[in-house]
């Protein structure tokens, strides 16, 4: 079994491995936005502990995330798939996220951390850990993580939105102003955290 049976075992969706067609193409698209919500919102640890995940081969796995990334990046602007590892790397990525959405802080940065002990250099994982402390009110531990994915993937435009957003909670506009303008130099419709606006304008946060 591989990543592509793993996440049809969820979906339904295609299964073959060649070129897709254009009617294929399709259906891995929608595939691809159905398992992105499934990792926000209801991913856990039994889905790990399925013997659907078990039986993944890792050589294969990889692989799939890899040509995920590849095929999808461009409409969903999702880093998650993006230069995974092994099966761990990708399990720690998506129990992390499923964690940081249901608000469980604490627990989000424990898998980041995990998932960092096994790919040190995962810009995803230094990036959701970032925005974690940041939600936790850790400032320069977020800061600190934010800044690290910046500089191993200066074009990640979200690593920039969630440092920005924690200058402006920290009130430094100058800074928050800087990686919101970068943010969207890097990707103009990007959307912004609330009170932007002033932040662009020059104006100071009540």
């Amino acid at each position: 079994m591989d990543f592509m049976d793993f996440l049809s075992k969820f979906f339904g969706g295609p299964k073959n491995k060649q070129e897709p067609s254009a009617e294929e193409y399709e259906r891995m698209k929608e595939l691809y936005a159905r398992a992105n919500s499934f990792l926000r919102s209801t991913c856990n640890e039994e889905s790990f502990n399925s013997n659907s995940w078990k039986e993944l081969d890792e050589k294969t796995c990889v692989r799939d995330l890899k040509k995920l990334h590849e095929q999808h990046y461009a409409k969903y602007k999702s880093w998650i798939f993006f230069e995974v590892s092994s099966k761990d790397d990708f399990m720690y990525r998506a129990l992390a996220l499923g964690k940081a959405g249901n608000k469980e802080y604490a627990k989000a940065i424990e898998y980041c951390s995990k998932g960092l002990s096994i790919n040190p250099t995962s810009i995803y994982l230094l990036y959701l850990r970032g925005r974690t402390y940041g939600d936790l009110g850790d400032f320069n531990k977020g800061i600190a993580d934010l800044s690290k994915a910046i500089k191993l993937q200066p074009k990640m435009a979200d690593s920039y939105i969630e440092r920005g957003f924690i200058y402006q909670k920290m009130k430094n506009i100058t800074k928050a102003r800087s990686d919101y303008e970068k943010a969207r130099e890097i990707e103009p419709n990007i959307v912004l955290p609330q009170g932007w606006q002033s932040v662009l304008m020059g104006s100071p946060l009540k």
